[in-house]
């Protein structure tokens, strides 16, 4: 009986399958000369040991990726790629697991919106810590589920060995984007796919009140995740973070909208679910475009699919032409080629919500370095339980193996960012007037990335609290303006 249990065990076991270029990422400071860096020679000359490339770290430093540990096996009455989605709605004592006590900031932008920021671990003044700025999925917030699994388990050491008193320490920053968890529109704008400027303003302010040198992690999950690839791509080698991870990432809006229409899970259950969470949210907030001619609400209310909400909302808003054009200037597939900081992107294959499938950038990975794919064979969207009678989440093994890996690797190095490893750039066509869904000239070939103005006006005094998240709300006052 126990030898016909272990290998049903196996039948369902899933290794994961890992896409990495075949040219070496080297990790080096960005102090070291490049044309020596790559001699043994004159490493061995300098007393500096030979630099290590992004697939040994792997290989070597993330078991949970590479080797005896690098497989998913999803609770036998979960495996479905639905089940797995679904099952925190039909359990709700999963969200119970891995509560999370934040302080939360309320950041101001010069155009009158607002975002948070919601903190757990360290405080500020603490040196030595690094620190992971995470990004949420479609209308969610750092209540969610899947987030706080991956935040305590970074924050406990979930992957470090027993005893090891030289494992990184963490902290964690949640960008709840505009309206989001609680967080109150200030503004006509809301979040959407392509806009990534109230990112570079988080990072801003995150950088002003943070030790110089701090090392920054970028974390995202879902629509957060493709968030957050779209901007590593626009940003290239200016880009504070370190090294990230994008967690269930739809890589091409297009080709997972086309999925939602074609399959019955999709017109039936995913589509119209999505689109009633948007509704509700912009009902929530319908105050903030009282008077906007740009949009109806009745119009918005009507509709029945995620589609139709990119149709009467968020083109009108963001200044689209059509939702086609939204969805391919913010798919973030397009830019992966730039990203010039070690990436990790974690996606299952059956992932029902952004059709994993027919979008997976197999060629990007293969042609950037930096880039490296994740995928396992199950796992749904967000969903990656296993465990037979209380099913956890499995993603935040090798989420956290990545990060102290870099995280090791970057101190071993004595530098806050590793040297950036570029492709050539290439034209990447942009809409005008598309709200900053790209910051790239669609009309100069190889035209570099142009300044932003940082938004940051302080944080607000107004009331912070949030029934959502818990623990501790603290108003902080903080009038410093960033200058460019």
């Amino acid at each position: 009986l126990c030898t016909s249990f272990l290998l049903l065990i196996l039948m369902f076991t899933q290794p994961v399958e890992l896409t990495i270029s075949s040219t070496p990422r080297p990790l080096r400071s960005p102090r070291d000369d490049h044309a020596e860096a790559s001699s043994s020679s004159s490493s061995s000359s300098s007393g500096r040991p030979p630099s290590r490339n992004l697939a040994d770290v792997v290989h070597t430093s993330c078991p949970y990726l590479y080797g005896d540990k690098a497989y998913f096996t999803p609770t036998m009455w979960l495996n479905s790629p639905h089940l797995q989605t679904i099952y925190p709605k039909i359990n709700k004592n999963v969200n119970a697991i891995d509560p999370i006590d934040y302080r939360r900031q309320l950041v101001q932008l010069k155009d009158g919106g607002t975002f948070s920021l919601d903190w757990t671990g360290p405080g500020f003044e603490e040196v030595g810590v690094d620190t992971v700025v995470v990004l949420h999925g479609l209308t969610g917030g750092s209540h969610e589920s899947y987030l706080r699994n991956v935040v305590a388990a970074l924050l406990r050491g979930q992957t470090v060995p027993e005893g090891d008193t030289t494992a990184p320490r963490w902290r964690a920053v949640v960008m709840n984007s505009r309206g989001c968890s609680n967080t109150i529109v200030t503004s006509p704008r809301l979040f959407s796919a392509a806009w990534t400027h109230d990112l570079r303003c988080a990072l801003a302010y995150i950088q002003q009140v943070l030790p110089q040198g701090t090392r920054l992690y970028g974390l995202g999950f879902s629509l957060g995740a493709s968030i957050l690839l779209k901007y590593l791509g626009e940003e290239r080698d200016r880009t504070p973070f370190t090294a990230a991870t994008a967690v269930g990432p739809p890589y091409d809006l297009l080709v997972g909208n086309l999925m939602l229409q074609r399959t019955f899970w999709g017109r039936k259950i995913y589509s119209p679910a999505l689109c009633a969470n948007l509704q509700d949210h912009f009902q929530s907030h319908a105050q903030a475009f009282a008077g906007d001619e740009r949009v109806d609400p009745a119009e918005i209310a009507s509709g029945s699919t995620i589609y139709d909400f990119d149709k009467t909302c968020v083109i009108r808003l963001m200044g689209y032409p059509t939702v086609e054009a939204y969805y391919r200037d913010a798919s973030s597939a397009r830019l992966m080629p730039m990203i010039a900081i070690p990436t990790l992107c974690i996606s299952a294959m059956d992932d029902p919500v952004v059709n994993t499938q027919e979008a997976l950038p197999v060629e990007e990975a293969l042609i950037n370095p930096n880039i490296i794919l994740a995928t396992t064979a199950g796992g749904g969207h967000l969903g990656w339980f296993e465990g037979s009678w209380s099913p956890r989440r499995w993603v935040s093994n090798p989420i956290c193996d990545w990060f102290n890996a870099l995280a090791r690797e970057a101190a071993s190095l004595g530098v806050a960012q590793f040297d950036p490893f570029l492709l050539p750039v290439y034209s990447v066509p942009t809409y005008a007037g598309a709200g900053g869904a790209s910051r790239f000239d669609s009309g100069t070939h190889g035209q570099q990335p142009g300044p932003w103005e940082p938004e940051v006006g302080g944080v607000s005094g107004r009331e912070a609290g949030t029934e959502e998240t818990g623990g501790t709300h603290e108003v902080v006052q903080n009038d410093a303006t960033l200058q460019e």
